[in-house]
């Protein structure tokens, strides 16, 4: 578990904080059945799905990473992001024609295994901004500690389960659209047709497999049996209440609220709080992209959210109170890349590198970095570092903005770096992979 506290600076609604305790405290149980070692990086946006981790930067109080790189390997390309899993790397790509997912060594950059499919590059209703993306997957892997099976998404809707334990062995494997016949994505803000294909990484909550279908007139979200993919094959165990397109964010965040557990996640028109065991409505709050694409996924801490993306034009701090979701006041505007919120600071990650405290119901800004384009991303680590990377460039700051190092010539795009076992993975659109050692994780 992450030693990090997360006790509240500000009271966050009128009423008693024993809810919020009750909500910290399953937190932690939901947390523990997601993620198992919370020193690996097994998912989106690492073990919390938030960018926050208790691994250690590596920071010697001197000096940071070497500028070279422990190993380089070349893999397939795609925006999908590197996970790591004690000492695996994997990484989910395309090449001729095919979706590849492989297994590295994480000590070597060799590869264990390798597993294929025939895919095209872009989903079946792919549209818009075709030149500002690869063809390939976008959704990162999502590793599963207890079963040890592994769930990968590819843009034209593949749903895969492969066996990490037996090499790579494919489990089960369905088609999202040919099962449940996802139409194009609308034009629901008036700035043109945009469909990503699949982009959202599978998540999984015990016995169950999570994924944003975004079938109109089935159910935004569906839940499967991770070890089966449902009985027959690709029958979902639950179909959300809720009914719209998928965004294109990176994953469903959790959000535990009251008790319930709950994710939250972007639809193209609003963001959606669901209950994780039944797919039952926690909350809406409308949140409309004026160019039909809510990219960026929400950011959560305790009972509050940022809603923030480029495509747009509100940047929204919200809270749950009371049953329902409400504005209570600006939120930082990011492009593409997931702020973190951590103990009432949010460190905007996309744009400029800056932090803003929660005080009084408003995110005051504390102090502003470097430049990190819209693809940029940051992680929190358990020594209170920042590691922000974007611009073909990665920085390491403290948590009151004190930039400590700086790395250039940097792989660039959108896939999120990841940070486990000491060990810093950085993947680009085209598959070069670069691991650097940290200085905590150098072997004496």
């Amino acid at each position: 578990m992450n030693s990090r506290s997360d006790s509240p600076l500000i009271p966050t609604n009128k009423s008693s904080l024993r809810p919020q305790l009750v909500a910290l405290a399953l937190l932690a149980t939901l947390l523990n059945c997601r993620i198992g070692q919370a020193a690996d990086w097994p998912a989106w946006r690492g073990p919390h799905g938030n960018g926050i981790t208790s691994e250690p930067s590596g920071w010697n109080g001197q000096t940071w990473i070497a500028e070279e790189p422990t190993w380089t390997a070349q893999t397939a390309q795609g925006e999908s992001s590197p996970i790591i899993v004690g000492e695996q790397v994997f990484v989910f790509g395309w090449a001729d024609g095919n979706d590849v997912i492989s297994a590295l060594n994480a000590a070597s950059g060799e590869t264990r295994w390798r597993q294929s499919y025939p895919s095209p590059g872009r989903g079946r209703h792919a549209v818009g901004d075709l030149n500002l993306y690869i063809e390939g997957p976008i959704s990162t892997p999502t590793y599963d500690a207890e079963s040890k099976l592994l769930f990968t998404l590819g843009v034209d809707g593949a749903l895969n389960c492969w066996d990490t334990a037996h090499g790579g062995a494919k489990v089960w494997a369905f088609n999202l659209y040919d099962q449940f016949k996802a139409p194009q994505r609308p034009n629901t803000g008036g700035g043109g047709v945009r469909d990503y294909g699949y982009t959202t990484a599978p998540f999984v909550y015990k016995d169950l497999l999570l994924v944003e279908v975004g079938a109109p007139n089935t159910g935004t979200l569906m839940a499967f049996d991770k070890g089966t993919g449902g009985k027959p094959l690709g029958t979902p165990t639950w179909i959300s209440e809720h009914q719209d397109h998928a965004g294109h964010t990176g994953s469903p965040v959790l959000w535990p609220l009251e008790g319930i557990p709950a994710v939250a996640v972007m639809t193209i028109n609003e963001l959606l709080v669901a209950r994780m065991d039944t797919g039952r409505t926690v909350a809406t709050y409308p949140y409309n992209s004026r160019m039909g694409a809510n990219v960026t996924s929400p950011s959560i801490w305790q009972t509050y959210a940022v809603l923030s993306n480029h495509f747009c034009p509100s940047n929204d701090l919200v809270q749950f109170a009371n049953g329902q979701i409400e504005r209570v006041a600006d939120a930082p505007h990011t492009e593409v890349g997931i702020p973190v919120f951590h103990d009432g600071r949010v460190y905007r990650s996309s744009g400029r590198l800056e932090c803003s405290l929660l005080k009084d119901n408003r995110l005051e800004p504390q102090w502003e970095g470097a430049l990190l384009g819209s693809e940029g991303t940051v992680i929190l680590t358990g020594d209170d570092k920042l590691i922000a990377y974007g611009r073909k460039r990665l920085y390491l700051y403290t948590t009151q903005g004190e930039l400590l190092a700086e790395l250039r010539g940097m792989p660039g795009g959108w896939p999120h770096p990841a940070l486990a076992n000491g060990r810093l993975v950085i993947k680009d659109a085209k598959g070069e992979l670069r691991c650097y050692r940290t200085t905590a994780g150098e072997e004496s």
